[in-house]
């Protein structure tokens, strides 16, 4: 996640435009009840494919029907599914034993070890190399497989990284992306690895209590490791070592106070491992309600939100993973009161209001899920419009709304038509809000999907908070009076948008900032930014590359000659399979590096170069 740059709107008033719609048009304790029901224990995260998933849609299209709004989803309803991958299971041919001269030991599936959530199929005999943590950093200077060949070999380390207290190594005492388990298979691939076991430290400060194996899991749906990576209880791996005199409390003691990797060659054993993993699918839906224009019926005006969250926390985007491992299924909750029930309940205000005065232009009011999974929802809805995205006048989004402090909202996208600033300005001068402007149309929320698709774009937005992701993002932290004042701003512009002749310009934005959640933006955390310039599509899961769902204008991406539609396959040495191996590929660079891009365009291989830039 980044912070927006702030850049305050100068108002001004448009006079020749309808008033603002007063706050007295929209209900603040009906819009305080939405949001304490989306994320009410009851529907327990509302992540995507789940029981309280569902309810969440069903109570939204009840509401829609309430109010007299048309089905605009499929088959007359107000329900668009789609299908997405929703999570693993273990196949029937899981196996693992270690042993010499064919004397072998068997590993208990499920007692001693387990495949990871995405660990590929695979049968792996070889000899086993105990590699540190299994990280390499040049900006640290730390590497645990210097001087070690482990060209088809299993390799085995710990999870996390070295748990220094100086917190200019790493990231003190919190974890940046080399103890990420996707980074520790990608660089045990780099050096030739054949496998990758993964074993909690006995002074793991992050580890649960216990050494429990690690659960299989959901949410985390991007791909797979490039090869296969299990769990292992650290005794069965302390067993390996002590034929060899090795102490693994002692081990990992030097590489966390001392800072030297600490590596043992145990090949002289031979470990195999057979893993076989079944993909689980799921249904979920974006709502979908029309409200027919009474002059302009054929066009229409886009206002939606995500209403899906993050469940449990399965999801690998929930950012408290130590507090959960002291949690309860229950307590774990991912409430996300202000993710997204905020803009969730706005749009059911938005549609209320319209339903009751009505609009010159039609008004196309979707309820997108799988946003937390990759902006799925409207991805997926962007290629199967239930009305011509040719006829869309223009997008309105509304993510995290709830959370306004000091009457401030940041509105993103202004930057996608030349009309916006100017229409803004007038809005929010009767607002009572101070908007804070941000020119961008990409970001990690769904309004990207619709400005790939050369529509115009807003994004509103309350800021990130400590609970964001978080089971503690609850109803009672929200600022109710703040949000109706951004739902009577975003109807305020709905009912300008409306009443103009003629619709928006759209424009690309050549000189885009850092948004919330940059798309094909690293922030590696370490004080600098690499910036491609790509916007992935992140329902692709071919397995085979990341495919662009965009390109940013005077980006190294355009610059290269990326386009829409380009598979990217690799980056410099590393090989593209998903979002993951991209992410640590750009993780590796810095601003000013040129790295040879590799692109399948209409089944043909093309070679390009491009010249990464720093960012903020």
């Amino acid at each position: 996640m980044r912070h927006t740059p702030e850049l305050i709107i100068t108002f001004a008033l448009l006079a020749v435009c309808t008033a603002a719609p007063a706050s007295s048009a929209y209900d603040e304790a009906r819009y305080r009840d939405s949001v304490e029901y989306f994320s009410s224990d009851e529907l327990e995260g509302r992540m995507s494919g789940t029981p309280g998933c569902e309810k969440a849609a069903q109570y939204i299209a009840n509401i829609f029907i309430d109010i007299g709004l048309e089905p605009a989803g499929v088959d007359g309803s107000f329900m668009q599914p789609f299908d997405f991958t929703s999570g693993v299971e273990l196949g029937t041919e899981n196996h693992a034993f270690w042993g010499a001269h064919g004397q072998n030991t068997s590993w208990e599936l499920g007692t001693d070890w387990t495949p990871l959530h995405f660990c590929p199929d695979g049968l792996v005999s070889s000899g086993i190399i105990f590699a540190g943590y299994g990280i390499t950093s040049e900006e640290y200077g730390y590497d645990d497989y210097e001087g070690l060949d482990v060209k088809g070999k299993v390799v085995a380390v710990l999870r996390h990284e070295p748990q220094t207290e100086d917190e200019n190594l790493f990231a003190g005492r919190r974890m940046s992306h080399y103890g990420d388990l996707r980074y520790k298979a990608q660089n045990a691939y780099r050096h030739g690895a054949a496998a990758l076991v993964v074993v909690s430290g006995p002074q793991d400060r992050l580890a649960e209590e216990g050494d429990p194996l690690l659960e299989l899991g959901s949410g985390d749906v991007y791909g797979e490791a490039p090869i296969p990576v299990v769990h292992l209880k650290r005794e069965r791996l302390q067993e390996l070592l002590s034929y060899w005199e090795g102490d693994l409390a002692k081990m990992q003691d030097t590489m966390d106070t001392e800072l030297t990797p600490q590596t043992l060659d145990m090949s002289y054993l031979t470990v195999e491992l057979s893993t076989d993993m079944e993909r689980r699918f799921s249904r979920t839906d974006n709502v979908v309600g029309l409200l027919r224009g009474t002059e302009l019926p054929d066009e229409y005006i886009v206002i939606g939100a995500h209403y899906d969250h993050l469940g449990h926390g399965e999801a690998r985007s929930s950012l408290t993973p130590e507090e959960l491992n002291a949690l309860s299924w229950h307590d774990r909750i991912h409430h996300g009161a202000d993710d997204n029930a905020s803009g969730s309940a706005a749009v059911l205000e938005l549609a209320r209001h319209f339903a009751e005065t009505g609009s010159r232009r039609s008004l196309l009011f979707i309820a997108f899920s799988g946003e937390e999974l990759g902006i799925l929802g409207s991805l997926h809805y962007v290629r199967n419009a239930t009305v011509p995205l040719g006829s869309c006048v223009a997008m309105l989004n509304m993510d995290m709304i709830g959370r306004v402090r000091e009457d401030v909202i940041t509105v993103q996208g202004l930057g996608s038509a030349a009309e916006w600033p100017e229409l803004l300005d007038s809005a929010s001068a009767a607002s009572g809000l101070e908007v804070k402007r941000f020119d961008d149309g990409v970001g990690g929320s769904d309004y990207t999907a619709f400005y790939t698709q050369q529509l115009p774009v807003l994004n509103f937005f309350s800021g990130l908070h400590e609970q964001y992701h978080t089971p503690a993002d609850t109803p009672d932290l929200l600022n109710y009076a703040g949000a109706i004042q951004v739902v009577s701003l975003v109807g305020d512009v709905v009912e300008r948008l409306s009443a103009q002749e003629g619709g928006l310009s759209f424009t690309e934005d050549l000189s885009p900032q850092i948004n919330r959640q940059g798309s094909g933006e690293v922030d590696t955390g370490r004080g600098y930014k690499v910036s491609l310039g790509t916007i992935p599509d992140y329902s692709y899961l071919g397995g085979d590359g990341v495919l662009l769902a965009g390109v940013r204008q005077n980006s190294p991406a355009s610059e290269a000659g990326l386009q829409t539609g380009d598979r990217l396959v690799r980056m410099g040495e590393a090989v593209i399979r998903n979002i993951y191996d991209f992410t640590y590929a750009l993780e590796e660079h810095k601003p000013g590096d040129v790295v040879e891009l590799v692109v399948v365009r209409d089944g043909v291989e093309l070679t390009l170069s491009a010249e990464l830039k720093g960012r903020g």
